[in-house]
């Protein structure tokens, strides 16, 4: 249910392009830092989202550097980095390791041994913010057990899902607490049902648990309109001091870039 909130790069201009690069190339090499290689396998746009959020309600500076990696090893590239790139490394370690014990647990494998690589980063991560891990691990049980009963009402699972969006959204010590709540639980709910939207083709054929079996593509497009709609307007009620240019383009733009047709 990551790697959603991604912008959408054809309506950028080339300065947005490079910030928005810079700032997840930042958090890219973050997570090399803290966990090597592997650790950057995790990586997903939804966490630079987060990055552009907390920096913005802040007015946090970036720390700027220009940097080669295995990715671009020829050519130098920008990075851009503040205090909040770290949390926001931390979290989606987190939650990367949460969902390969997800995946063991259906498959086994190859996913149980990639949870191993992860377990020592989300124990330190746990030990950090014992408080919002224990929360973020009640909304995932509480998706599991809706997905384990067969719930066919979407909006049980996805108000757990936006719940541990708005909890990460909200932990920081930063402006605008109850709007970035918000924010992220309205985000949460809108990536949860375009997931399940996406997968709803395959999930029927392969007599997997969806929950939006009974909406159609029509009914399921208003459902994400309406919540990203929602999401836009607690945008709004944060005063971005910076990229609200960015935060927007995710939200009105590259989310949508994501719906697969029916």
């Amino acid at each position: 249910m990551f790697g959603y909130a991604s912008v959408n790069p054809e309506k950028l201009t080339p300065a947005q392009r490079l910030r928005y690069r810079a700032i997840y190339c930042g958090l890219c090499r973050r997570l090399g830092d803290v966990g090597g290689m592997s650790c950057r396998m995790a990586l997903t746009y939804d966490f630079v989202l987060l990055v552009l959020v907390l920096a913005g309600v802040t007015g946090e500076a970036f720390e700027a550097c220009d940097a080669r990696c295995a990715a671009h090893p020829v050519q130098a590239h920008p990075e851009y980095r503040c205090r909040f790139t770290a949390y926001a490394a931390d979290m989606d370690l987190f939650l990367a390791y949460e969902k390969l014990l997800d995946d063991k647990a259906d498959d086994g494998g190859i996913k149980g041994a990639a949870a191993v690589l992860y377990k020592k980063q989300a124990d330190r991560v746990a030990a950090l913010y014992p408080g919002l891990c224990r929360e973020v691990r009640q909304a995932l049980n509480e998706i599991y057990e809706a997905e384990r009963r067969d719930e066919r009402n979407p909006e049980i699972p996805a108000n757990a899902f936006g719940r541990l969006l708005g909890a990460i959204f909200s932990e920081p010590d930063a402006p605008s607490k109850a709007a970035r709540y918000d924010f992220g639980f309205a985000l949460g709910k809108a990536i949860y049902f375009l997931d399940a939207a996406n997968d709803l083709h395959d999930d029927l054929r392969k007599l997997r648990y969806n929950p939006l079996v009974r909406m159609d593509a029509a009914a399921v497009d208003d459902a994400l309109d309406l919540l990203l709609g929602e999401t836009k307007r607690a945008l709004d009620r944060m005063p971005l001091l910076q990229d609200r240019d960015l935060c927007e383009n995710i939200i009105l733009s590259g989310v949508w870039r994501h719906r697969r047709p029916a």
